[in-house]
C-alpha cells in the first residue's frame, strides 16, 4: 500500500510540475543546461526520482512476498498443531477402552 501511495504521489508531483515548467522559460533553461551538462558526470533530479520510485515498487513487492510466505508458514504450523491434537484425541480415545470394551470412565 505504501508503494502504491509513493508511486501515486510521484506521478502527481510530476504531472503538476511538468506543465508548469513547460509553460515557463524554466523548461527551456533546464533543457539547455542539460544539453550543456551532458558531458558532465552526475544525475538529474528526475533520474533520481525515477530510481526512488522503482526502488519503492521493488520493496513493496518484496514485502508482499514475505507476508505471503509468513502466512503460508503459519498455515502449515497450524495444520501440524491440529494433526498433533487430533492424534492425541484418537490415542486417548483408544486407550480409554478397556479390554472388555467398556469405557474406563464409566467404571467410576
Amino acid at each position: 500500500m505504501i508503494v502504491v501511495m509513493s508511486v501515486v504521489v510521484g506521478f502527481i508531483v510530476l504531472s503538476i510540475l511538468l506543465p508548469i515548467l513547460q509553460m515557463s522559460n524554466i523548461w527551456e533553461t533546464l533543457v539547455n543546461k542539460h544539453a550543456q551538462r551532458a558531458a558532465e558526470p552526475g544525475f538529474t533530479l528526475v533520474e533520481m526520482m525515477v530510481v526512488i520510485v522503482i526502488i519503492g515498487i521493488l520493496a513493496g513487492l518484496r514485502d508482499q512476498a514475505a507476508r505471503r510466505r509468513r502466512a503460508e508458514k503459519a498455515k502449515v504450523e497450524a495444520t501440524k498443531a491440529m494433526i498433533v491434537c487430533r492424534s492425541a484425541q484418537v490415542a486417548r480415545h483408544v486407550l480409554s477402552w478397556s479390554s472388555t470394551g467398556i469405557r474406563s470412565s464409566s467404571r467410576i
